[in-house]
């Protein structure tokens, strides 16, 4: 506390006491300012982890969603007609693949992907590897 706060309250006639009790209420108010400037810190660094695994959240649906609807394309479009014409084949399958991962893609577009990417931190390359994923999973639980 300052030499010069305590003379001016000296000078104002005020106890010990009541000097003391004001430098307390000071530096209790120096360590509450402290104590709510940490807590202020900690809220915004929750909050930004939640915002963030929300936003993990958003990109794992939407990559979810765009294989499931690519592979349901796929299966009721070329699929189901190969099979019906026993043509299905290694390289038909590959072919069926590659076609829902196209589809996929443009289910989620340009600025899709690029939301996607930022989100993740990924190149498109990553991206590409990670929904091959989802539309494989996809593939294999509708057996």
């Amino acid at each position: 506390m300052d030499p010069l706060f305590l003379d001016a309250l000296r000078a104002e006639g005020m106890t010990i006491a009541t000097q003391t009790a004001i430098a307390l209420l000071a530096l209790a108010s120096s360590a509450l300012t402290g104590a709510l400037a940490w807590l202020a810190k900690r809220a915004a660094d929750y909050m930004g982890s939640r915002a963030h695994l929300a936003s993990l959240e958003c990109a794992t649906t939407r990559m979810t969603q765009a294989a499931n609807a690519a592979v349901e394309e796929i299966e009721q479009t070329l699929v189901k007609s190969l099979k019906a014409e026993d043509a299905w084949t290694a390289e038909s399958a590959r072919a069926a693949r590659d076609e829902a991962m196209a589809i996929a893609m443009r289910h989620l577009g340009t600025r899709g992907l690029a939301e996607i990417r930022e989100c993740l931190g990924h190149g498109v390359d990553d991206v590409r590897a990670m929904l091959r994923s989802f539309i494989e999973a996809r593939v294999a639980s509708k057996r």
